[in-house]
């Protein structure tokens, strides 16, 4: 991906989270006061609106239509006597935008895919559609001249790729959200021109080999006004060469990851369990041991056993070496090796002769085990973690 593209695309990464929750209040708000013909909007009985650029010859047949960058609804509908529609719709948030219809209960009947207008190859074979068309999103992609080649790359031979938009849109909007290209039938020079700052790029001398090229400008729906390109493919198109995928995921794998180590930073942490309290303090004691070292010789504790060598224990077993304590026996209920030291099974466990006692690293079933070791003790000390570091 070259640098302009790659700056284009972080824009369009950035945009994401307005776009979704744009239509997350739209489905909860049934469109809002802000908002426009909901129920129209979701309607699954939605008449076709493109009826009238369906060939004559394609009447009473099958006829396949795509519709790329829809949104979660598509505009055009599905409904028509003219021919038997297939028609499928394909954006980039169709997760998202899938899982909010299901959260409000919204279902209008349109078949709504993950897609990418610059990755149209890696879904569809060339040739697959009669009619693809593309409504107000086209001005959305961060490679709207390569989103061209893929629409008439994915169209049939003989079949029309319809663009809808409205005029100057990214100027409009300031540049903001997902807005990132204009698109213009009214210029100086009469044609239809994709431009951004000081990129222009003229789209019949582009694409007038693979395509004849039909401009309406101010064409009219309801309120809209917007502007109309037909594109008749006249043959097959050549995809110039991109590593769009492997930039794409690359650079779409670290937005995600610097976001997620955002939201982790936003949230307020979970209280600390009683091992990770137990840990942070031996942490601190182990970074700044001189008081506990003090402590530890005027108790005149030189040697102890340790029962438990799990999280605690091993960081406790490391702190006392730390001190100059010297760990004689290790008992835990499991049968390991750590240090050297052979575990011992408490069944078993009798105290050492110059130890002060045993430190219970464990807090499930603490008080049955201090019972079963007081049994053992010959009045050697028992003494919990906590009351050992004075948690």
């Amino acid at each position: 991906m070259c640098h302009q593209y790659a700056e284009h695309y972080l824009k369009w990464l950035s945009g994401l989270e307005e776009e979704i929750e744009y239509w997350k209040l739209y489905m909860e708000e049934k469109g809002g006061v802000s908002f426009y013909g909901f129920e129209e909007t979701i309607s699954s009985n939605k008449h076709f609106v493109l009826e009238d650029d369906i060939p004559a010859e394609y009447i009473g047949k099958e006829y396949h239509f795509l519709d790329v960058g829809s949104g979660p609804f598509s505009r055009c509908g599905r409904i028509t006597d003219k021919v038997y529609l297939d028609a499928l719709s394909v954006d980039p948030l169709a997760g998202a935008y899938n899982a909010l219809k299901r959260q409000n209960g919204i279902d209008n009947g349109i078949r709504l895919e993950t897609g990418f207008v610059e990755l149209l190859n890696r879904k569809f074979d060339q040739n697959s559609f009669d009619m693809v068309h593309m409504s107000n999103s086209l001005d959305h992609c961060f490679d709207a001249i390569y989103g061209i080649y893929q629409l008439l790359y994915v169209c049939k031979v003989g079949g029309t790729v319809i663009l809808r938009h409205s005029e100057n849109e990214a100027e409009k909007a300031g540049y903001s959200g997902l807005h990132q290209w204009n698109l213009s039938l009214h210029n100086e020079e009469n044609t239809f021109l994709i431009w951004k700052n000081d990129k222009k790029y003229n789209i019949p001398k582009l694409f007038g080999e693979y395509a004849e090229i039909e401009l309406y400008p101010d064409a009219v729906e309801g309120r809209w006004k917007y502007n109309k390109v037909l594109l008749k493919k006249k043959k097959d198109i050549v995809l110039p060469k991109t590593d769009y995928y492997g930039e794409m995921f690359q650079n779409t794998y670290d937005y995600l990851l610097s976001h997620l180590l955002l939201d982790v930073k936003k949230r307020d942490r979970r209280p600390m369990t009683v091992n990770e309290l137990a840990c942070k303090k031996i942490i601190e004691i182990y970074d700044a041991p001189e008081k506990f070292i003090k402590k530890l010789q005027c108790e005149d504790i030189k040697s102890v056993d340790i029962y438990g060598i799990g999280e605690v224990g091993s960081a406790l077993y490391h702190l006392l070496e730390k001190c100059g304590v010297v760990i004689n026996q290790v008992i835990d209920r499991e049968k390991k090796t750590f240090c050297g030291k052979r575990t011992i099974p408490i069944e078993i466990y009798q105290p050492d002769r110059e130890s002060f006692g045993v430190i219970v690293t464990i807090y499930n079933d603490r008080a049955a085990v201090m019972d079963l070791l007081s049994a053992k003790m010959n009045q050697k000390t028992i003494i919990s973690i906590d009351d050992f570091l004075h948690i």
